[in-house]
């Protein structure tokens, strides 16, 4: 994967025009957004994955809005094989190298189509990787990611002070 250097994608969504830009570069913006809409009454500081964050494979997408340049959107993509793909019946021949986490989008920009956009774009890159891409999902964001052709592969779970959760692979 490219970090900073590839040219930004404009993406017209529900509502507004966004720009998607990959970097490996962890902003303040970054994290407060992450804090904002993951973390919710949680401390500082737990909007940090430690060990994730830091490696140098990992890569982040952002969204932007481009008529403002805010940033109203986020991903992860973190190299990491799926647990489930060795024992999923439906896995096809494609691993999921790459897992998404910590991804965002800020609250007045919800249900504009952001969360598609960053997804089909992380889903593009997984594709130039010759991978697919699994995640745990909340429960709030499992149809988007149907939407997006994800299958669930476990029933829902509960993940502590952070809430229900259903693990989603795709291109497997």
């Amino acid at each position: 994967m490219s970090g900073d250097s590839r040219t930004p994608t404009s993406v017209p969504t529900a509502m507004a025009t966004i720009e998607l830009r990959w970097t490996q570069e962890m902003t303040q913006a970054h994290l407060d957004l992450r804090h904002e809409q993951l973390r919710v009454g949680m401390p500082r500081g737990s909007e940090r994955y430690p060990g994730v964050d830091d490696d140098p494979s990992t890569r982040f997408l952002l969204a932007f809005d481009a008529t403002t340049g805010k940033l109203v959107g986020c991903a992860t993509m973190q190299a990491a094989a799926c647990p489930h793909h060795a024992h999923d019946p439906h896995a096809q021949h494609t691993p999921c190298r790459f897992r998404i986490r910590a991804m965002a989008v800020a609250a007045h920009h919800q249900n504009r189509g952001i969360g598609s956009a960053l997804v089909r774009e992380l889903q593009r890159q997984a594709t130039a990787d010759g991978s697919g891409l699994w995640c745990n999902a909340r429960l709030r964001a499992v149809p988007m990611y149907e939407r997006c052709g994800f299958r669930c592969v476990t029933a829902a779970y509960e993940l502590p002070n952070i809430g229900p959760h259903r693990d989603m692979v795709w291109g497997d």
